[in-house]
């Protein structure tokens, strides 16, 4: 079984190189018109075992380490989130504004109060021809057939409020009529718009490139992508139109409601919800890169949606091995292999960086700014853990080979005499930053975050998990042959 069970040599992967243009993403929050979410100073951090009491009603966390900035908080919020003494739970996250609403759809920085602005004046507009040659091209990449001119606003209705803005454009919600009879009747557009001297032919072929991977994905924990299109008969800029999630994003949540880290029971609720997503986005032959808690956005009743797929590797899913190029992502999130390896598995990657997503949901905080020994203090503490961990369990291993454990009760106290010398020395050296989780989200996080992508636990490992699937998630979660069918009708 092991400190942390049986670490098993998981390298199911193996893909042609494929070619990758590196976008390293160094946009800090700071940019985006928001704190970054700070790093851990002193371990562990973790104040709140797993096992918690219910009922709990959380709207905000007092805790005794320093936390994230706190935005302003009402005088008297409700609820947000309720665990009941079945151990179901609730998740009541106040729907945003457009002054609140804080998305990463390509990093949007700039937040703008105003609840309905007319559609900005583009200095470079396009006659009916030159737009329908445009969209030509555009329908020729996707494969789609040429239709009668059509735009955004035209078939989707109204732009309202700009929710966001950033390098790429702008993203807008849009509905049609003056109100949206329900949530439903609401969309979020995201611009393309070109960049520079950006010739037209690579413009349309990244705006298709996201929209092709986009459009096929139908699972309830990635964001719906319905449509690409100019966003008028005269503007050259083409949108993608997508499910608009008015829960904001993860990192929001953070943000707002916590001191230090979400409650354990709602954090794992989301991990559970994440984990099918990126197992879902696999078997489609995609791995996302990029993930992190501004890329995953929310309802009001706590769905989690992947999104943002502009950083997105595809590969054929029974080729092995599945291997890729380039520094993709936020640096907190990225796995130590991108930063090393000339070709990498995207899907180890995308592993590693959902347990940093945990890590962030747990502490409120980043464990490590950068997975590199020689560049943070903080990993290279971390390192100094695993090896303080493989250390004892060499030692558990050569008292079986000495046959001085020869009963199973033997081997079980020397587990247990192993774990409690790791816990002892780590906590002098103040090195376990996975110090408060229970024993079975320990030995998941530790698998998921081991520097070695050849030894990282899998998705499927994880899905097949005892812990993991314990964890209460107050979503469904679709089975095998449900998420069959979904990839059929897809």
């Amino acid at each position: 079984m092991g400190l942390f069970g049986k670490l098993k040599s998981n390298n199911p992967y193996p893909s042609p190189p494929e070619k990758a243009h590196p976008v390293f993403d160094t946009t800090s929050q700071e940019s985006l018109g928001r704190p970054p979410l700070r790093i851990i100073n002193s371990w562990p951090s973790i104040s709140r075992e797993d096992n918690c009491t219910s009922p709990i009603s959380t709207t905000s966390s007092s805790h005794s380490h320093q936390s994230i900035p706190q935005r302003s908080i009402s005088a008297a919020p409700s609820a947000r989130f309720v665990v009941y003494p079945d151990g179901s739970h609730t998740h009541s996250i106040k729907c945003m504004g457009p002054s609140r609403f804080t998305t990463s759809l390509h990093n949007l920085t700039h937040l703008l109060p105003s609840k309905s602005l007319k559609l900005p004046s583009f200095r470079e507009k396009k006659n009916a021809e030159e737009l329908k040659k445009e969209r030509t091209v555009v329908n020729a990449h996707l494969q789609r057939p040429i239709t009668d001119a059509c735009c955004v606003t035209t078939k989707w209705g109204t732009c309202h409020q700009v929710i966001g803005k950033g390098t790429f454009g702008i993203v807008r919600i849009v509905y049609k009529g003056d109100h949206p009879s329900s949530p439903n009747d609401q969309y979020a557009v995201k611009e393309f718009r070109r960049k520079g001297s950006e010739s037209i032919d690579h413009y349309i072929k990244r705006l298709t490139t996201e929209f092709s991977l986009c459009a096929p994905l139908h699972h309830p924990n990635v964001v719906e992508t319905f449509d690409l299109l100019p966003l008028n008969n005269t503007c050259p800029v083409f949108c993608q139109v997508m499910e608009y999630c008015n829960g904001g994003d993860l990192f929001g949540l953070i943000y707002d409601n916590s001191q230090d880290g979400l409650e354990p029971a709602e954090a794992n609720c989301f991990f559970k919800q994440l984990m099918h997503g990126v197992a879902y986005l696999h078997s489609m032959g995609i791995a996302h890169r990029d993930i992190k808690p501004e890329n995953l956005l929310l309802t009001a009743h706590g769905i989690i949606k992947i999104s943002d797929f502009g950083s997105a590797a595809s590969f054929q899913v029974d080729h092995e091995p599945v291997l890729a190029r380039g520094l993709y992502g936020s640096e907190p999130y990225i796995a130590p292999e991108m930063f090393t390896d000339p070709v990498y598995d995207p899907r180890a990657a995308d592993v590693w960086s959902c347990g940093i997503v945990y890590m962030a949901m747990r502490s409120g905080a980043h464990p490590w700014q950068v997975a590199q020994p020689d560049s943070d203090d903080n990993y290279g503490r971390y390192l100094q853990f695993r090896h303080l961990v493989e250390q004892e369990r060499d030692k558990a291993r050569e008292e079986r080979r000495m046959g001085q454990q020869k009963t199973e009760q033997e081997r079980e106290l020397a587990i247990l005499k192993a774990r409690e010398s790791v816990r002892k020395h780590a906590k002098e050296r103040g090195l376990d930053i996975l110090e408060g989780f229970g024993f079975g989200a320990k030995r998941v996080i530790y698998r998921i975050l081991d520097p070695n992508p050849q030894k990282r636990i899998t998705v499927k490992l994880i899905l097949e998990n005892d812990w993991f699937k314990t964890i209460c998630c107050c979503q469904p979660i679709l089975s095998k042959q449900e998420e069959a069918m979904v990839q059929e009708e897809g």
